[in-house]
């Protein structure tokens, strides 16, 4: 049997990311962005990979993990930069270099208290496929996390088929599988996807699932997505709805076959879902007493008041990854849910993805002191319970009235 000497395999969408820093605070006139003629003073630009394989993999790095590397880059000098900066986290090796093809970038647009901007070209990360993905690091490692499938032209365009694949045999390698989603373009190519059959086709082979609530209501509701969008468009979608239609959100995804679902809901924090037992006892490495304290669980996970907001590039990333490591640690489930939500704490502090992420001793000591003040989720306290130890906020299953509103039909 081979030696589990990595942690995890991280695999997908990889980009060099190009940061202007902004001028000015927090009331940066964002509308000044594209008006035809103007100049904006901004300070010398940030190079930083960027994407999930970068983001997630280099920050389970930071925090103390065995990473390997997966995805396709070019032969230009993006490219070589992008494989210059991932040696620094971890093992090149799962890289594919493609002659004569150029590198994927992102001009990143993260004025300070305005919402991320991407100006992106994705490159060799369009022809990702099965044949990319090196199996032999898979069986060496605990976990395959892999993301941005909607930024994959073929990834996405089977309708899930090879991604599906992907996933089944790095579960028989005795891999952990975590995905990762990104918000596409609803009026581009990805939009045209039947992405709730995406979902259904590989979800069953998925363990962790946790995309941001923007990304599950664009794939689940595109209509209700782009109204939100249109009505209050300063008003971030996630904002806008009501706890309901989130928890709505995460019943559809669990029941799509996941073992986990998530839901990173930005200042709202992180809403999770767990399925039953049985399908909980096929996590690889989760282990009985895990299986029953994580089985069947709702739980809200407020986020922390940032002390300032440098950027929110990669915050979700960051989050997953905490996530991630958590469960190679052993973690019960609150704490697990805690380490995640302090990571994408830390992410906001720095202007690009990973700057701000401390060693995994400083994320634990953090996420254990509940003296930081927590941000409202806006949950009903008809039906969720505040726990004091923890922070968290449980479903109250129990409680006369508590049962959820029907929200949106999706």
């Amino acid at each position: 049997m081979t030696i589990k000497d990595l942690d995890a395999v991280v695999a997908g969408h990889l980009c060099l990311d190009i940061i202007p820093p902004f001028q000015g605070g927090s009331d940066f006139p964002v509308e000044q962005l594209f008006r035809p003629g103007a100049s904006l003073g901004v300070g010398p630009a940030t190079l930083r990979t960027g994407g999930a394989v970068a983001n997630t993999g280099l920050a389970l790095a930071r925090i103390g993990s065995s990473v390997a590397f997966c995805a396709r880059v070019g032969d230009d000098a993006l490219s070589r930069l992008t494989v210059e900066i991932l040696c620094q986290g971890g093992s090149t090796d799962g890289i594919r270099r493609c002659p004569g093809v150029a590198g994927s970038y992102t001009v990143v647009l993260a004025p300070p208290g305005v919402d991320r901007i991407f100006l992106h070209y994705s490159g060799p990360n369009d022809s990702f496929g099965l044949e990319d993905i090196d199996f032999s690091l898979i069986e060496r490692a605990r976990i395959l996390h892999f993301g941005y499938p909607p930024l994959m032209r073929r990834i996405y365009i089977d309708g899930g088929r090879e991604l599906a694949l992907i996933f089944q045999e790095a579960r028989a390698c005795g891999a952990i599988v975590s995905l990762d989603m990104a918000l596409f373009d609803p009026t581009g190519q990805a939009a045209a996807v039947d992405w709730p059959a995406f979902l259904a086709t590989i979800l069953p082979h998925v363990d962790l699932f946790l995309p941001s609530a923007e990304e599950a209501l664009l794939m689940l509701d595109p209509t209700h997505y782009i109204d939100l969008c249109r009505t209050h468009p300063g008003l971030a979608p996630v904002i806008q709805l009501s706890p309901a239609e989130l928890v709505g959100l995460t019943e559809r995804l669990l029941s799509f076959g996941a073992a986990i679902v998530g839901l990173k809901c930005g200042p709202r924090g992180l809403l999770l879902r767990t399925a039953d037992r049985q399908r909980l006892e096929d996590v690889p490495g989760l282990g009985p007493a895990r299986v029953l304290q994580w089985a069947d669980r709702q739980q809200w996970c407020p986020a922390y008041r940032p002390l300032r907001i440098r950027s929110s590039t990669g915050a979700g990333d960051c989050l997953h990854a905490g996530f991630l490591k958590g469960l190679l640690e052993g973690l019960p489930l609150e704490q697990v849910l805690r380490v995640s939500t302090a990571m994408g704490y830390f992410n906001l502090l720095e202007d690009d993805a990973i700057s701000g992420i401390p060693p995994w001793e400083v994320v634990l000591s953090f996420a254990a002191n509940h003296s930081h003040p927590l941000l409202d989720p806006g949950v009903n306290t008809a039906v969720w319970d505040f726990q004091e130890d923890t922070g968290l906020w449980a479903r109250n299953h129990l409680a006369p009235g508590s049962s959820i509103a029907p929200g949106r039909v999706l």
